[in-house]
């Protein structure tokens, strides 16, 4: 195509010379420059037209690749939910209770998973939810890090606590 646009473009500009130079009469060289000048803006017209083709092609692709993705994303986020709603249910967790501040609190011995939101938020997935769909996912998500994190926290101690603690005592 490129060859053609080329060779269209210089069968204009010979053409134009040639005529000039020459009688009016038939000439087989004018008439296989005219035909020339005719297909080199074939040639033009047809690659822009694959050209844009192309381009919408892959434009269908990415878009059709981004709205993939995203579904993929909450999908995976919803079986993330879902999993750690299923964790909370009574007959499967462990409680325990302290008081803070004469309010007792039953605090869930489970730690939740965040490998989904984790992998969104790095991939930069998160910004194609709504407005309101982070919000709604980042203040979840945060409560369940400050819950994982206390959870962690408060086991450290407690292995802390049983290493150091005095021989011949009981601990709890």
């Amino acid at each position: 195509m490129i060859l053609l646009t080329i060779l269209g473009f210089s069968a204009v500009v010979t053409n134009a010379a040639y005529a000039e130079s020459q009688e009016p009469k038939f000439d087989f060289w004018a008439s296989f420059g005219y035909w020339l000048d005719r297909a080199g803006i074939a040639g033009v017209a047809v690659t822009l037209f694959v050209y844009l083709l192309q381009q919408r092609s892959t434009r269908n692709k990415d878009r059709h690749r981004r709205k993939e993705t995203f579904e993929n994303s909450r999908l995976a986020l919803l079986g993330e939910i879902s999993g750690n709603q299923d964790k909370l249910s009574l007959s499967n967790r462990l409680l325990f209770s302290y008081v803070r501040s004469k309010q007792t609190i039953d605090f869930a011995n489970i730690i939740f998973d965040t490998y989904a939101y984790q992998s969104i938020i790095h991939s930069g997935l998160l910004t194609d939810f709504g407005e309101e769909a982070q919000s709604l996912l980042a203040q979840l998500y945060s409560r369940i890090d400050f819950h994982n994190e206390s959870l962690k926290y408060r086991s450290r101690l407690e292995t802390e606590f049983s290493l150091f603690r005095k021989p011949g005592t009981q601990g709890n």
